[in-house]
């Protein structure tokens, strides 16, 4: 069975180390995506990495950085965003071991507004839907309409 792909669907591909326009879609076999949990149940013990995601709300441009803490993660993220689509902001930062995120886009997402809403906490601390709700409510009180829960999912 395949499927159409929103935003946030690139941007777990971004986080796997591709890097693409939020408005991009596509169509894509469901298991392009790793099962939820397996990237965290690969990283050897005592290892972390980190996701550092930034938006470009003119060009509607997510970019993803990996780095081994936080604030290298996080920069990286707004460099490169600011190399291509320019007057970029943080998404989101978060690590990848034991930790989940939800997608929210807006689909009637115009430029310089932004279109995409991340909610990311530690696995299992969360009540169950409790991220979703949460970029979904980001999404409306930006004024957005059309907005929209594009995944919730666990590295």
């Amino acid at each position: 069975m395949r499927q159409s792909i929103g935003p946030s669907r690139w941007l777990l591909l971004a986080c796997l180390g591709v890097s693409t326009v939020v408005a991009a879609q596509s169509t894509s076999p469901i298991g392009d995506l790793p099962p939820p949990g397996t990237m965290s149940a690969q990283m050897p013990e005592g290892m972390q990495l980190y996701i550092g995601l930034a938006v470009s709300d003119a060009t509607q441009q997510v970019v993803t950085a990996i780095g081994s803490t936080d604030t290298e993660a996080r920069l990286r993220a707004k460099k490169d965003c600011n190399a291509k689509g320019g007057n970029c902001g943080e998404l989101a930062t978060f690590p990848v071991r034991n930790h989940c995120m939800a997608v929210a886009a807006d689909r009637g997402a115009k430029p310089n507004v932004r279109a995409i809403f991340v909610s990311s906490g530690e696995a299992g601390k969360a009540k169950p839907g409790q991220l979703a709700k949460k970029a979904m409510s980001d999404c409306a009180a930006s004024g957005a309409k059309q907005c929209e829960l594009q995944n919730d999912y666990c590295f």
